[in-house]
């Protein structure tokens, strides 16, 4: 059944949807694309980064086991421009283990930054570039059907890219002061019940995006039987 008195409830759920997806800055620790020679030239710049840097004072792994590694791959490095199979083999090796020791640091790193991107800067890393962000698509309600038993509704929405949904209804006539009774879904399609069976109510859907976003779709009437 449909609970009164509830939006205070949907504010403080589209609440923790919003701290649930709300926006976190990450370090990119992909170096698969990285060339071996650029490989060396990046982790070079990052020590040179935070060698000294007053935002990272206790580096977890430590800057020495840092610069161990990157002297190790140095010279894996210049070993296997000979060609021989067996110094390459022996550079891909030191190779993933600095990517390890890399990707230990930038961790630390973004833990240590927390959500300051100045701060994150400063390390030498490179910041993950933001997704090309997208609208939130306006709900559609495409059918409402009689349920199995009186006073009950199937409404169904339109696949907008929503995380949630918030189901309202409320009783003929509809004017501004319409009071709208709620019920929250993840789903598509939800079972509504508990409504006066013979009575015009009018329905719309209210979508939850990523960081809290909404949307909410036109009103409908339905004579519920």
């Amino acid at each position: 059944m449909l609970g009164h008195g509830q939006p205070f409830f949907v504010e403080i759920f589209i609440y923790y949807l919003n701290s649930i997806f709300m926006k976190i800055i990450w370090l990119n620790l992909s170096f698969a694309n990285y060339s071996d020679s650029l490989l060396e030239t990046k982790v070079q710049a990052i020590y040179a980064a935070m060698n000294g840097n007053a935002h990272f004072a206790n580096p977890t792994p430590a800057l020495t086991d840092v610069d161990a590694a990157i002297k190790a791959y140095s010279a894996a490095l210049v070993a296997a421009s000979s060609g021989d199979r067996y110094l390459i083999a022996e550079k891909n090796k030191v190779r993933k283990a600095l990517v390890v020791i890399l990707r230990q640091l930038g961790k630390y790193v973004m833990m240590a930054a927390g959500d300051d991107k100045e701060i994150l800067i400063t390390s030498g890393f490179d910041v993950r570039k933001d997704p090309e962000s997208s609208a939130l698509e306006t709900p559609q309600i495409v059918s409402i059907a009689t349920g199995k038993n009186p006073g009950e509704v199937v409404v169904k929405v339109n696949g907008t890219t929503a995380n949630s949904f918030i189901y309202e209804c409320t009783a003929d006539p509809l004017t501004d002061a319409s009071e709208y009774e709620q019920v929250v879904s993840t789903r598509k399609t939800q079972l509504i019940e508990g409504l006066k069976p013979v009575s015009k109510m009018w329905f719309r859907v209210t979508a939850v995006g990523p960081r809290g976003a909404t949307a909410t779709s036109a009103a409908v009437s339905y004579v519920v039987q």
